[in-house]
């Protein structure tokens, strides 16, 4: 007989830092990680745009529903990692999002 460990994370889309932790991690500061398997539907910034924590900066579709992918501080945008209609796994990194100090954006 085994024991199993299962970890459930529980993600609200409508809270952006719900989203926040998952999406950024061990990537490094400010990589944006995809939740979930999916795909690039939409991408609303362009690489060295401002943007404010909060931000959606792409949408993915995913298990017949669309999640957005927030900016998890202010800054610019500093590289996008995939394009529309692009497939991503879970855990790819999508965009990175370089941080500014107050009044910079």
């Amino acid at each position: 007989e085994q024991d199993y460990f299962w970890q459930v994370d529980v993600l609200n889309p409508m809270i952006p830092s719900s989203l926040t932790g998952a999406a950024v991690g061990a990537a490094g500061h400010g990589a944006i990680k995809a939740p979930m398997p999916g795909k690039v539907s939409r991408i609303l910034f362009s690489e060295g745009d401002p943007v404010n924590e909060g931000d959606v900066l792409l949408v993915m579709e995913a298990m017949k529903m669309e999640h957005t992918i927030v900016a998890p501080a202010s800054g610019f945008l500093k590289a996008l990692h995939c394009r529309v209609d692009e497939v991503v796994q879970d855990g790819a990194i999508l965009a990175e999002v370089e941080e500014s100090s107050e009044g910079d954006t």
